[in-house]
């Protein structure tokens, strides 16, 4: 039960169903208690989040479970470990090694410290070449120590951690590698943990100082309040509080889908509700708290102030329609190391025809000047949606090669087959064409005979194909997990 003290007094809450427990008192005494019982559960949460911030308000403050406190490392080591995780020094022939041994060195000095994460570093450095029983009893292992420590490492907070809660963590060698903190749009329901937080802002601020997190390499950040106030505004500003040394990828914001119905022209729509994303000045410095930051991903809607952010090789948006002060931050850049742009829209189908349809107005650039501008880039991957897209790519690609590693076509249907069938000649130089949750199934015999192995299918929402690995977090600068359509 959360538990609330100010002065001599305390004050406890507890929501079950529709049922809220209220006790409170003075310190030390039983206290009285008293139980409300709703009409509604939707009520019951309401009101469980309305009277924890009345409390707040008055000058209570929560009491949570004492956490472990937690040895410094020994600066030198910590900084060998972060300057092995660099991708580029990975890269290089000796980098694993040097990775390797970095590990071992501080797993060393951690366990002559009686410090768990010694035994930890150990295993995982172990796992990197056991297989079979051997493999399973250090995994079994590895799950114990966790299970054991995330509570003492993390507090109350602990209890949020897993696939399908609040938050979720990735841990390697004793340490956060990769962390979600928040949940789709709608899917957030605090009071089921009984922790008295109205919403996790205040986990977001501990988990990014923890020193657990030192070396944490991905981060998305979902949504954060479950009162629909769900601009990360509010969350932003944390990440500039301390440098993120290892910090390579950042995800910001999601999506949840609902029932169909038809919309004010007849058509049937999926509902779409969108995390909004606010303003993007907090990543004007980011080169300074996140040196290594290469990737971003943002998911959601009302995005505004977009900084230069040059330093990027991945860049992936998903949002409802392409404004044109976005357009104007795509096409100005300057993006001189972009390897990837993958660009989708949720509210339109065809998000770059300007033909009196809901597409582009007749202000800022349009697709031409953008793939005009990629070409002083260094993209090997491009995603567009809409058969506009694809007849504009088509356009630029008969007057000059496409050089690309991955060309992704988002939502797609039937009637753009043909073009796509035409357009065989001069994608002869794309290694692999994505058709990513597009509705051209009966057609694809004729679309597989035609481009054989080059062409590939996606029913994720920016899904990893081929042979690259994509299911941990960690894996690569690329390839973060897609998200799962409905």
């Amino acid at each position: 039960m959360p538990r609330f003290e100010r002065d001599d007094r305390f004050w406890e809450i507890e929501r079950d169903g529709r049922r809220l427990r209220v006790r409170s008192g003075r310190i030390g005494e039983p206290g009285e208690q008293l139980v409300h019982s709703a009409h509604f559960e939707a009520e019951a949460m309401r009101e469980f989040d309305d009277r924890i911030e009345a409390k707040l308000a008055e000058g209570y403050r929560p009491v949570e479970q004492p956490r472990e406190q937690i040895g410094a490392l020994d600066p030198a080591m910590a900084a060998a470990v972060l300057a092995a995780l660099d991708p580029e020094q990975l890269a290089t022939p000796d980098g694993p090694e040097l990775l390797r041994a970095a590990w071992s060195v501080l797993g060393d000095w951690l366990s002559a410290q009686g410090d768990v994460r010694g035994e930890l570093i150990a295993i995982d450095e172990t796992l990197a070449y056991v297989d079979g029983p051997g493999r399973a009893r250090l995994l079994g292992r590895r799950d114990k120590l966790l299970t054991q420590w995330i509570p003492r490492w993390l507090g109350d907070y602990g209890k949020l951690d897993g696939p399908d809660r609040p938050i979720s963590l990735a841990w390697d060698h004793g340490f956060i590698a990769a962390a979600r903190i928040g949940t789709e749009p709608g899917g957030l329901d605090l009071s089921r943990w009984r922790l008295g937080l109205r919403d996790l802002v205040p986990v977001l601020d501990t988990m990014l100082s923890h020193p657990l997190a030192l070396p944490i390499q991905q981060l998305r950040i979902g949504e954060l309040d479950p009162r629909s106030r769900r601009d990360l505004a509010r969350a932003l500003p944390i990440l500039q509080l301390d440098r993120r040394p290892a910090l390579i990828r950042l995800e910001l914001g999601g999506v949840s889908r609902g029932r169909w119905a038809r919309d004010e022209t007849g058509n049937l729509r999926q509902r779409v509700a969108l995390a909004r994303i606010g303003s993007l000045a907090p990543l004007a410095l980011a080169s300074d708290w996140a040196p290594r930051l290469a990737a971003l991903r943002i998911v959601g809607t009302e995005l505004r102030v977009f900084p230069p952010l040059s330093q990027l090789r991945v860049l992936e948006l998903q949002v409802p329609t392409l404004d044109e002060e976005l357009r104007r931050w795509l096409v100005d850049g300057p993006w001189p190391v972009l390897e990837r742009l993958w660009l989708r829209c949720t509210h339109i189908n065809d998000p770059w025809s300007n033909a009196g349809g809901p597409g582009l107005d007749n202000e800022g650039p349009n697709l031409d000047e953008l793939l005009v501008a990629l070409t002083q880039t260094r993209l090997r991957e491009l995603g567009l949606q809409g058969p506009s897209a694809l007849d504009r790519v088509l356009e630029f690609a008969i007057n000059r090669p496409l050089k690309l590693t991955e060309l992704r076509l988002f939502g797609l249907t039937d009637n753009a087959v043909d073009a796509l069938l035409e357009a065989h000649e001069f994608f002869g130089d794309i290694d692999r064409i994505v058709l990513e949750q597009c509705e051209s199934v009966r057609r694809w015999p004729e679309l597989q005979r035609r481009y054989g192995a080059q062409l590939h299918t996606c029913d994720q929402t920016f899904g990893v194909v081929g042979e690259r690995e994509g299911d941990d977090l960690r894996e690569s600068l690329f390839d973060a997990p897609g998200w799962a359509a409905p």
